[in-house]
């Protein structure tokens, strides 16, 4: 069907025998398998996703990181950890939310349980630090990530040019979520 790239979840120790065996099999398909940093998963937190990461251990299993679902965990998601993730990163995937104890919406964590919140625009404040986040991006080079090869962190200006709207505009009308993937940034907002 023409990925190369293919979203998997796991929760529990027993899915990594099933990960590495899908790993194998897409291997000989030029597929990448990843799993995304998210809420009430196996990569739930920084710590847990290396360990994952590690006992997997193929070179076609990463991470789509999504600074959001560490932000509402109470996990640290910036510089240092992008740092701690290099060679593992295969995808980014952006939204924002606002942490509120009258929150529009809830997540369920393992972690902290059930946490309130506001979907909030990419840019809007008491959210993710996406300066941070593009920090820690701008130099990562590892091999095979999707987007993230310095264009990420110029992507504002880039969607500037293609679209001919201000980023602070752009970022400020959506609501919903970035998908950041292919070699350059694309937008493509949420509907659900």
């Amino acid at each position: 069907f023409g990925a190369s790239l293919i979203r998997i979840c796991m929760k529990v120790d027993q899915d990594i025998y099933w990960a590495r065996k899908a790993a194998d099999e897409a291997r000989e398909r030029n597929i990448r398998l990843a799993h995304q940093s998210h809420c009430a998963s196996m990569f739930e937190t920084i710590d847990g996703s290396l360990r994952v990461l590690r006992a997997v251990g193929r070179p076609n299993f990463g991470l789509i990181y999504e600074p959001a679902n560490w932000f509402v965990a109470g996990q640290p998601y910036g510089r240092e950890t992008i740092k701690r993730l290099e060679g593992h990163l295969f995808n980014v995937y952006v939204q924002n939310h606002r942490l509120n104890p009258k929150g529009e919406a809830s997540m369920v964590t393992w972690g902290k349980g059930k946490v309130l919140i506001d979907h909030i625009g990419l840019w809007e404040k008491d959210g993710v630090n996406f300066d941070d986040v593009f920090a820690g991006l701008e130099g990562l080079v590892p091999p095979g990530v999707d987007g993230v090869r310095g264009e990420l962190a110029r992507a504002p200006k880039k969607f500037e040019r293609r679209l001919g709207v201000p980023w602070g505009e752009l970022a400020g009308a959506l609501t919903g979520q970035l998908a950041i993937a292919g070699d350059a940034a694309a937008l493509a907002p949420r509907r659900d």
